[in-house]
């Protein structure tokens, strides 16, 4: 059996190897989505920003008077009580992407990451740089805010005030017309939007429950990545402990197949015995045989 038990030493490094980098893997991996998600960035996009302090106000191109701002809050205090409806105002120097269905999915993003109202939200975002301007509504809200829709409130109110760079004045005049139309849409559909004053903290409890969830199923994938280790360490050192084990009993013991059978030492010492010689003379010789002469030589 030398040639399998060499074969299993070439074998067991390699194999070991490689179940171990699978395991740094798997904990590893858990570990980077969490920071990921923390940091609000993406594996492949342009990073989310921190969600604002007023959840429905995000001024980093600080475009917006203290006025409008109150305005806004206000607003959106009595939608979310309500109705649990969020109209976010994001402004910004430049929005990532050029193209607007890449601005759309990047909102989207922003929206579901900053989980404002759920899916019944409403954005109007301002990039100041390349003077642009888009308004994306969730789901629970594009039947009244179809894309048509919106283009007609940003044609009406957004432009003539945007292209005179008056920025206020344009997000001002949009989220008016906007919070009236999402609060008479809500209104009509009570058993879409319930007028309860509990909405609010069913809203706050989902969000929290969805956050618990994902952090829950980061800890669980860590924990089955644990559990995975130990369980693997724990068949190495059987395997280990059992290989040992049949190496002692083969040097002990002798193969059925293939005996091994070593005869015993022998305390007699050989004795290596010589023939007498018998030195024989020629015809012309005029000696005579040893054992002649030895006769010979009793006779006389």
């Amino acid at each position: 059996m030398p040639g399998v038990k060499g074969k299993q030493r070439r074998i067991l490094p390699p194999f070991f190897t490689i179940f171990l980098s699978l395991y740094v893997f798997w904990c590893w991996l858990p570990g980077t989505a969490a920071l990921a998600a923390e940091s609000g960035q993406a594996s492949s996009g342009p990073s989310i920003p921190q969600p604002p302090a007023e959840s429905c106000i995000y001024d980093e191109a600080a475009l917006l008077s203290e006025g409008t701002k109150g305005t806004i809050k206000e607003k959106n205090a009595a939608l979310l009580e309500k109705y649990g409806v969020q109209l976010v105002v994001y402004t910004t120097d430049a929005l990532p992407y050029t193209g607007f269905s890449q601005r759309v999915s990047y909102l989207r993003t922003v929206m579901e990451s900053w989980q404002a109202g759920g899916n019944r939200w409403l954005v109007l975002a301002l990039s100041v740089s390349d003077e642009d301007y888009l308004a994306v509504a969730g789901t629970a809200l594009q039947e009244e805010f179809t894309a048509e829709a919106l283009k007609n409130l940003l044609d009406a109110h957004v432009e003539p005030d945007f292209a005179a760079k008056s920025y206020d004045t344009a997000v001002s005049k949009f989220f008016a017309v906007a919070a009236d139309k999402a609060e008479s849409y809500c209104a009509a559909r009570p058993e879409l939007f319930p007028a309860a004053a509990s909405q609010p903290e069913e809203n706050a409890a989902s969000t929290v429950k969805l956050g618990q969830k994902d952090n829950t199923g980061s800890l669980a994938l860590l924990w089955v990545g644990i559990l995975f280790g130990v369980i693997l360490l724990g068949c190495m050192a059987a395997f280990f402990v059992r290989s040992r084990q049949l190496s002692r009993r083969r040097r002990r013991t002798v193969h059925r197949h293939n005996p091994t059978i070593r005869p015993a030492r022998s305390s007699v010492m050989r004795q290596e015995t010589r023939p007498a010689v018998q030195i024989k003379a020629g015809s012309r010789s005029t000696g005579v045989y040893r054992d002649q002469r030895s006769s010979r030589n009793r006779r006389l």
